[in-house]
């Protein structure tokens, strides 16, 4: 099961901006044993960036900082800047192995499935 949460309503009648799904584009691959989640982050330090995993949902959450401005004023300004996050509802994921590696502005997550047990027995009949 995978649900993306684009944040799209958070301030719907705030007068604040608040990013929405624009800013952290993803893409998922599945693969036999694990799901590779690659979330596009541009202008945001390593350190800015965390992640956890709990009750089958990923949350991404980010902080860009504002740029100072030396001389001049916007005329124009469609970069975001401040706190977003994204949820990804992902199920029978092994939380411990999961591994992230962010590098160029590009977080890569391994999301390694949960080995699912087997629960068909056969029984002997006396």
């Amino acid at each position: 099961m995978l649900y993306f949460n684009d944040n799209i309503f958070d301030d719907l009648f705030g007068c604040g901006y608040k990013p929405t799904t624009k800013e952290m584009k993803s893409d998922l691959l599945e693969s036999k044993g694990a799901y590779l989640l690659t979330i596009d982050i541009p202008g945001v330090k390593k350190e800015n960036v965390s992640l956890e995993y709990d009750d089958d949902v990923l949350t991404v959450t980010a902080h860009k900082d504002e740029e100072d401005l030396k001389d001049g004023k916007y005329i124009a300004h469609e970069r975001y800047f401040g706190d977003f996050s994204r949820t990804y509802a992902i199920a029978g994921i092994d939380a411990e192995g999961i591994k992230a590696k962010f590098e160029n502005g590009v977080l890569e997550v391994v999301l390694p499935k949960a080995q699912i047990k087997e629960t068909k027995k056969m029984i002997s009949i006396e």
